[in-house]
């Protein structure tokens, strides 16, 4: 599946780098959110999301990962 890479936070929607897919998830270094990794499908599917709930999905990814691993948001439908 061929996902875009851009500029823009899929979680509060501000300027982000995001680094190209690697095994179907992408890097995000933003300066609100942090570093994080999503899928891209759940890239995809944040967007139908408001920004609290897109929220609460980071957050979970935050405290699911361990310690020295970036949060990935994934399985979001």
């Amino acid at each position: 599946m061929n996902h875009t890479v851009s500029n823009t936070c899929p979680v509060c929607h501000g300027y982000a780098k995001a680094l190209p897919p690697t095994g179907g998830a992408i890097e995000i270094m933003c300066g609100l959110c942090g570093r994080f990794r999503v899928s891209g499908s759940s890239q995809e599917s944040l967007k139908k999301y408001t920004r609290e709930e897109r929220d609460s999905f980071l957050h979970q990814a935050q405290r699911r990962a361990k310690p020295g691993d970036l949060a990935f948001i994934h399985d979001i439908r």
